[in-house]
């Protein structure tokens, strides 16, 4: 039974702060001096009437802006897998699960990974998302070069402004075909 909760803070979910220890019977905990807008990890644990923390600790992120209004970021994408189409084209599948998702995601979005960076400004595609469980394909309008390596990131966001954004996915990287032929997108038949 736990008799209070130690509530831990961290700016990249890896170093971690004690940052306020409340009693079980406490419903609520005040936390000062965060950074404003940017993403705060916080972990809790509970600690018995005997002095002895859990080694299960509940963990998740929200951002905090300058009014001190919190930002959850939405859930984890599930999988997402690129593919080459001919004409240098790529497909993204991918799948969301809304299910128990405190920051409701409007969409999920697609950006190229270059040298130390993710271009998030720029993203190659974004689909829609909605509740529950969603599977849909991207289909980004970019003609790549042939044998280009394409490497790509996804996360899913919010429709606020800032938006709140979830963890990074990382998509296996892709080889770009543009030889063969390219999809039909419009075909006309005429009575000769």
């Amino acid at each position: 039974m736990a008799n209070e909760y130690k509530i831990y803070t961290s700016s990249d979910g890896v170093s971690w702060t004690l940052a306020n220890t409340v009693t079980a019977s406490e419903l609520e905990a005040a936390i000062s001096q965060l950074p404003d807008g940017l993403e705060v990890y916080y972990a809790i644990s509970t600690v018995t009437a005997s002095g002895i923390e859990s080694a299960n600790i509940k963990k998740t992120s929200a951002q905090v802006d300058e009014s001190g209004f919190v930002r959850y970021p939405p859930n984890a994408i599930r999988s997402a897998i690129a593919r080459p189409v001919a004409g240098g084209k790529i497909e993204i599948d991918v799948t969301y699960n809304a299910y128990k998702q405190i920051g409701i995601a409007s969409a999920v979005i697609f950006a190229r990974i270059t040298p130390g960076q993710i271009d998030w400004d720029n993203p190659v595609a974004s689909l829609s998302v909605g509740s529950g469980l969603t599977q849909r394909t991207a289909r980004p309008a970019t003609v790549f070069d042939d044998g280009e390596i394409i490497r790509l990131a996804a996360r899913a966001t919010t429709g606020q402004t800032p938006p709140g954004l979830g963890p990074i996915f990382l998509l296996n990287p892709v080889v770009a075909k543009s030889i063969g032929p390219t999809a039909v997108e419009y075909l006309e038949v005429a009575q000769v």
